[in-house]
């Protein structure tokens, strides 16, 4: 019912019992009675009535996001252990990977520890490639899945997720130095001299030049920048996760 509506009728109800107490007659007065006490109560029991439809309503539109969240999620997590796959890769040097144990996301490497980023994948189905062209081509694959999530769910019960999609799209194309990366791979002595740069890095601390605006004109700055982004692409996809364990 309308709210326009249900005031009007709360008036008239109002009205009539204010009538009622006017200086009628008998019959008159009681007919004003009932009908007034008639209207509110109909009206008050659809309010009431209303109330328990809005309500159960919501709960109806909010369990329908949630399936909806969680149907994507499905393919998000297979996507999301291909992306973590490709993380550990280009975050442990190949001394250190782990061969018997699953990698997990983690937001604590070092910046030295991405040195053998240009060296091949260790999925074989990916050939000869290298592990940082690889990862670069499954984050996309993972924004790109983000992006259809967000438009074809409102969210509206489930705005923390939301935020975790949207701050990991921005964040990876705010911080986007895939271009100049993989363009290195076309000169071996360029790639050479990062691998150089990245065993230097106790020395040179390159992290530290980054942050106090002392590393404008370097290979490495593309680096450090990178470094960043999969520092904050970690956080994400683990709060990410968290959010989701929340309402399976």
């Amino acid at each position: 019912m309308k709210k326009s509506v249900i005031i009007i009728l709360f008036a008239v109800g109002f009205i009539l019992l204010f009538l009622s107490f006017l200086n009628i007659n008998e019959t008159l007065k009681n007919i004003f009675i009932g009908l007034g006490t008639n209207i509110i109560g109909i009206v008050v029991t659809v309010l009431f009535v209303q109330r328990i439809i809005d309500k159960q309503d919501k709960i109806n539109e909010k369990n329908e996001e949630k399936d909806k969240i969680i149907r994507f999620s499905r393919f998000m997590t297979i996507m999301i252990r291909r992306y973590t796959a490709l993380f550990a890769q280009i975050t442990i040097p190949m001394s250190k990977f782990p061969k018997d144990k699953t990698p997990v996301l983690k937001t604590e490497f070092d910046f030295e520890d991405m040195k053998d980023l240009h060296k091949p994948c260790l999925l074989m189905s990916e050939g000869w490639k290298s592990a940082i062209s690889t990862f670069y081509k499954q984050e996309k694959k993972l924004k790109d899945y983000m992006l259809r999530m967000l438009e074809n769910i409102g969210f509206k019960y489930y705005p923390e997720i939301q935020k975790t999609l949207t701050d990991f799209i921005e964040n990876s194309e705010a911080y986007d130095v895939s271009s100049a990366i993989i363009n290195n791979e076309t000169d071996k002595k360029i790639i050479d001299t990062i691998s150089t740069c990245f065993n230097d890095n106790q020395k040179e601390k390159w992290v530290e030049k980054f942050d106090s605006n002392d590393l404008h004109s370097n290979f490495m700055f593309n680096y450090v920048i990178l470094y960043k982004l999969l520092k904050i692409e970690a956080s994400l996809l683990i709060g990410y996760e968290r959010e989701i364990e929340k309402i399976e």
